[in-house]
């Protein structure tokens, strides 16, 4: 077992008691509203939009690896993206 393990049986039990408590459907919907709320264009809208589409994580620390890329300073790396 690694450490996401005990995380994601957590996270499950706690969505499944959202659920039980307000419904999926009414769990759906608030989503929703607070996506369009904060502007947040859905996934596959964004996966359409015409032009050069990119998706990047630049991750500096894993909880199952520790750290990763912590000397790479975060505009370095927007950079190399944008090249």
């Amino acid at each position: 077992m690694n450490e996401l393990h005990p995380i994601l049986a957590t996270t499950r039990a706690e969505l499944q008691r959202r659920r039980d408590a307000v419904g999926q459907r009414a769990l759906e919907r608030a989503a929703a509203k607070r996506l369009q709320d904060r502007g947040v264009r859905p996934f596959r809208a964004a996966l359409d939009a015409p032009g050069l589409t990119l998706i990047a994580e630049h991750k500096r620390r894993s909880p199952s690896a520790g750290t990763i890329r912590d000397e790479v300073p975060l505009a370095d790396v927007v950079r190399a993206y944008e090249r």
